[in-house]
């Protein structure tokens, strides 16, 4: 005899980036055991994996289904908090210390400050809009916003590992534009796009990194007094992984 199953509710939120509606329903026991295995492995590859198997299972059902590999970075950190939320709560708790164990005032205080989170006030912070570089007056690209491990691997690689990073960036890129004409980024080689890039000025090339240093992101300002020395703190907390590992 079949044992019976166990109806879960459905909630729906919109995709940052595309306004798209996304039915998605809490995580169960199997899903957990997947999270605190990646957690647990202390492995940031793992962690971010789990995120996404996590986010494909709980929105399994969906026409047309998540393509969740090639969603971009804020759009899987804003699905996963949602799907935490109607899974856990909607409360974390956040361990902050003075910067270099000194207060404002420089006073040494090496206080450790448990601070309860609020996640239904955490926002995709940063201007979502059509991501175009305007290179020159005539020259661009018209982009598209990396996806999780791509992100990992700009950030992974950001003091170094100059060839890595172009790389990402060449992924990408959809289209180069001069003017009206178009170059779709498909129908050019690797070694073309990789010329372009190499091709850039520094002040060019340094519009790129804006665009990958000021993608919108998980936030959310926290103010909290410190019950040692008194002083009122404010951190800006970014991205999934400040507000769960």
């Amino acid at each position: 005899m079949a044992l019976p199953k166990i109806d879960l509710p459905l909630y729906n939120t919109e995709i940052p980036s595309t306004g798209r509606q996304i039915n998605f329903r809490p995580f169960l026991v199997k899903e957990e055991k997947i999270l605190l295995m990646a957690l647990e492995s202390g492995k940031e590859e793992e962690i971010h994996n789990a995120t996404l198997q996590i986010i494909r299972n709980c929105t399994a059902g969906n026409e047309p289904e998540l393509d969740v590999e090639g969603m971009a970075n804020f759009d899987v950190e804003w699905m996963f908090l949602q799907i935490r939320r109607r899974s856990i709560g909607d409360t974390t708790t956040l361990r902050f210390k003075h910067k270099n164990g000194i207060n404002n005032k420089g006073v040494p205080c090496d206080n450790t400050m448990k601070v309860e989170v609020d996640l239904s006030e955490v926002e995709v912070h940063g201007d979502i809009k059509p991501p175009v570089i305007h290179l020159t007056d005539t020259v661009g690209m018209k982009m598209r916003y990396p996806t999780v491990l791509e992100a990992m691997s700009i950030a992974k690689d950001a003091s170094g590992g100059v060839d890595k990073i172009l790389t990402v960036v060449a992924s990408c890129i959809e289209i180069i534009f001069d003017g009206d004409e178009m170059f779709p980024a498909k129908n050019s080689t690797e070694k073309e796009i990789n010329d372009f890039l190499e091709g850039l000025n520094t002040e060019q090339f340094q519009k790129v990194n804006d665009f990958f240093n000021n993608m919108p992101r998980l936030h959310k300002k926290i103010r909290h007094q410190c019950k040692k020395c008194d002083e009122m703190i404010e951190h800006n907390v970014e991205g999934l992984s400040s507000f769960f590992v």
